[in-house]
């Protein structure tokens, strides 16, 4: 169902956010700010504001981009809808109204200081990126290239569902001349002209915020090196040092987790021709979320990814022992005298 887009007046989204108060902040940016706001029918959404800086430029691509974006997309639980706009009577301000997420960032749950003391688990860490990548495989489907992947802009809802946000700098399909951008640390380094971009970019910007999710490391952290959680995670996967990159807040992930870093692997390889799409993405997360849940018994069916390398196998090959040694245990312990 395509989103019915509202256009309200500027005066109505004051009202609903009490003149943009400090108090209605729940997220600000480089390019603007968002605010809680409660429409006269009292409904709860967020409203997105261009920053004083933009302003002055008279520069509002991004949140115009994001409206024309939006609202060619079916509402769906994949993504944080579009809901209206508003401009002011000198067409100076543009305001966008989209789904209030109450929730926070995919971001700050891992990486807030003021982030509840316990981080997400690892079976809520799987299904969060089961869900963003069957959103980025959505986009992909109508020729969308969303080009800023990141965990800020990837949003939880009432049920902390993963919903994809931020949809300014999205392009509709390969052959768009917009020159490249994106977020460092995210951004595909083989991105570097508008000729050079595809699907394949955002498949990388998916593999960093996997590896941000089975790390718990920042896309970017001076204190490690290198500070590129793509570049220091693949080279200790490939000095067979795997079990360095888990999060260490959390005790040892599941089997099958460990399918999961080989997915992450294969999307941030350099070679964008080595990385898969994320349909291919998609159907393996499906059956990595299956054996998280039941992590004994949802064993490995045969060979689960497409093509891997060597480093993928030799993940896989971990994963394969760590799997058999549950199973040992248990019969083991099956066979125990009372």
């Amino acid at each position: 169902m395509k989103v019915k887009v509202v256009e309200y007046t500027y005066r109505e989204l004051e009202i609903a956010t009490e003149s943009f108060s400090i108090n209605r902040l729940i997220g600000k940016g480089s390019h603007g700010s968002v605010y809680k706001g409660v429409l006269l029918d009292g409904t709860t959404v967020a409203i997105k504001k261009i920053s004083n800086g933009l302003q002055t430029l008279q520069d509002q691509t991004k949140l115009e981009n994001e409206i024309v974006v939006l609202s060619s997309l079916n509402r769906s639980s994949f993504f944080v809808n579009l809901l209206g706009f508003a401009r002011a009577r000198d067409n100076d301000h543009l305001l966008v109204v989209t789904d209030f997420m109450p929730n926070g960032t995919l971001h700050q749950m891992l990486h807030s200081s003021a982030a509840p003391i316990l981080p997400p688990r690892w079976y809520r860490r799987t299904n969060t990126a089961f869900q963003v990548a069957k959103a980025i495989a959505a986009l992909h489907d109508i020729s969308v290239i969303h080009r800023d992947i990141k965990s800020a802009n990837i949003l939880l809802d009432d049920r902390h569902r993963a919903r994809l946000a931020d949809f300014g700098l999205a392009v509709r399909g390969p052959g768009s001349t917009a020159a490249p951008a994106g977020t460092i640390g995210y951004l595909d380094p083989s991105y570097t002209a508008p000729s050079k971009l595809s699907t394949k970019t955002d498949v990388y910007s998916f593999g960093v915020v996997l590896l941000e999710l089975l790390s718990g490391r920042q896309a970017v952290d001076v204190d490690h090196e290198p500070p590129m959680v793509a570049e220091w995670a693949t080279l200790l996967v490939d000095e067979g040092r795997v079990a360095e990159v888990w999060d260490r807040r959390l005790g040892p992930p599941a089997a099958a987790v460990w399918a999961l870093m080989a997915v992450a692997v294969r999307c941030v390889d350099k070679a964008e021709e080595r990385r898969p799409c994320m349909k291919e993405v998609v159907r393996e997360l499906k059956g990595v979320v299956h054996r998280a849940r039941f992590p004994v018994w949802g064993l490995i069916a045969g060979c689960f990814l497409q093509s891997p390398g060597d480093r993928t196998r030799r993940i896989v090959c971990r994963e394969h022992h760590t799997v058999e040694a549950e199973r040992e245990h248990l019969i083991q312990g099956a066979e125990a005298p009372d």
